[in-house]
């Protein structure tokens, strides 16, 4: 039930849940969502959606009403979450990555006030999300490939690592890899293994 334990946000009438929408918070609606995605996505997904949602979105919003939240307030918090260093982190703020996943679970959570009539407009379809930057691609040069498998000689990482090297796999395609991938010529590129 979307208010279950927010009872000052909440009156009950003849069967059926009223919520006293302006009154109700960024944190307690998103709170609310989570309850309710946890069952209709996997886990990790959810640890994924809760962390971010925690660490960054309700910090700077939370507090305020669902009903007062705009896109203009989204667009700044993305752009103080690209500018303002995290403690411990560099002189630089998050990744364009990360904030564009915060945006994607802020669409999806705040859709689901519209469906569920708290809200008549989505504030996070009107903000924009930043551009993900891809890192530049760097190739390992031979000296350097030699080096890294002389530190990874005779140990469980040796093949994993030459696989690596010589194929351009990532690590999840490395752990899926089944001798069915490989015949005398070429290796296929596995589908790539779940966390």
């Amino acid at each position: 039930m979307l208010c279950s334990g927010h009872r000052s946000y909440c009156r009950r009438a003849v069967g059926q849940v009223q919520i006293a929408t302006e009154e109700l918070d960024v944190r307690s609606y998103l709170e609310q969502w989570l309850g309710h995605m946890r069952g209709r996505v996997r886990p990790s997904t959810h640890r994924g959606y809760r962390g971010l949602l925690h660490q960054y979105a309700i910090p700077a919003i939370g507090s305020m009403k669902l009903s007062d939240l705009h896109p203009l307030q989204l667009q700044h918090l993305y752009d103080d979450l690209l500018s303002t260093p995290e403690r411990g982190r560099s002189r630089t703020g998050l990744s364009t990555g990360t904030v564009l996943n915060l945006h994607r679970v802020l669409v999806q959570s705040l859709g689901w006030a519209v469906r569920w009539g708290l809200i008549g407009t989505n504030p996070a379809s009107a903000a924009q999300p930043p551009r993900p930057r891809r890192p530049e691609f760097v190739a390992v040069d031979q000296p350097l490939a030699e080096q890294i498998l002389a530190l990874v000689s005779g140990t469980r990482l040796e093949l994993p690592v030459a696989i690596a090297i010589a194929t351009g796999l990532r690590r999840g395609e490395i752990l899926a890899l089944r001798w069915r991938d490989m015949d005398e010529d070429s290796l296929r590129r596995p589908r790539q293994a779940e966390r």
